[in-house]
């Protein structure tokens, strides 16, 4: 097991900390004898890793960490919160798409697809302190290789779908409060942006199939934490459900008398925990 931790003092005895942890598990094996004349065997191996991001929050009993914190005055404090930031991000992306085929106003089909990959970015924004009240903006931009793929369910169905976002970004109202001299609570919302591809191939055929792309516009929501090391470095934990909204660039007629209209549109949606770097001038 492998472990990295980021910890700081509250005051009175009370720290608060951000872990990771690798854990590796090992593997089990599961033999049975195949029904045959030969009585081999055939053995199966899981393989079980684990990796684990979370806050902590401890109390100390006695030592150094009940002195205090790492502001001395209230001015230092609001030097912390209020200005312009800028810094970088590091997480988890677990992508949901869904992509659906609409003749004359009703779905004749739809395909989903999720996948779970690292994602990563920077971020820039301005606080306002307030009377421990803290209002901001704050736009990041990210990148993953989060990529999901279907697969034919079945012999009749010889269609294989991909979709992926390979970048996307927000530009959010943050709305915060200062529940200790160095540790900042907010809930934030706004608009997120990003680029949505997909490809379809009937029989592995790429000239049967659509290779498509689009740029659209969605919401956001979601809240953290933020912990100043000092008055001009912080950490942060922060959770965003994003919702990037549907496209429909690809639409067609149907070669028919009527001239009814064919479209394949694409939903995508994203849940992203991670932690930030921070520093404010």
């Amino acid at each position: 097991m492998l472990e990295e931790l980021v910890e700081l003092a509250l005051g009175g005895g009370l720290t608060a900390g951000i872990e990771y942890l690798y854990a590796d598990l090992g593997d089990e094996r599961l033999g049975e004898n195949i029904t045959r004349s030969t009585d081999e065997e055939f053995t199966s191996r899981f393989d079980t890793e684990h990796h684990i991001l979370r806050a902590t929050l401890s109390y100390y009993f006695c030592g150094p960490e009940k002195r205090g914190g790492v502001f001395g005055t209230a001015d230092s404090r609001e030097d912390a919160w209020n200005g312009f930031f800028a810094g970088l991000n590091f997480g988890f992306v677990s992508a949901d798409w869904k992509r659906s085929g609409i003749f004359d106003g009703n779905e004749l089909w739809n395909k989903k697809v999720s996948d779970s990959a690292a994602g990563g970015g920077m971020q820039v924004g301005y606080n306002y302190y307030l009377n421990r009240a803290v209002l901001g903006v704050v736009s990041d931009f990210q990148l993953t290789n989060a990529e999901g793929r279907a697969i034919p369910a079945s012999t009749d169905d010889d269609s294989e779908v991909r979709l992926d976002t390979p970048w996307w970004g927000t530009l959010r109202a943050r709305f915060g409060y200062e529940i200790k001299p160095e540790v900042l609570l907010y809930l934030t919302g706004g608009l997120a942006y990003g680029k949505v591809e997909w490809e379809s191939y009937d029989d592995n055929s790429p000239p049967a199939g659509v290779d498509a792309k689009d740029w659209i516009v969605g919401w956001t929501v979601g809240g953290g934490a933020e912990i100043a090391i000092n008055k001009r470095v912080s950490l942060g934990l922060e959770y965003l459900y994003v919702d990037l909204g549907k496209t429909n660039d690809l639409t067609r007629k149907v070669a028919n008398s009527t001239g009814d209209e064919y479209t394949e549109d694409v939903t995508a949606s994203m849940h992203v925990p991670r932690v930030s770097l921070n520093f404010h001038f």
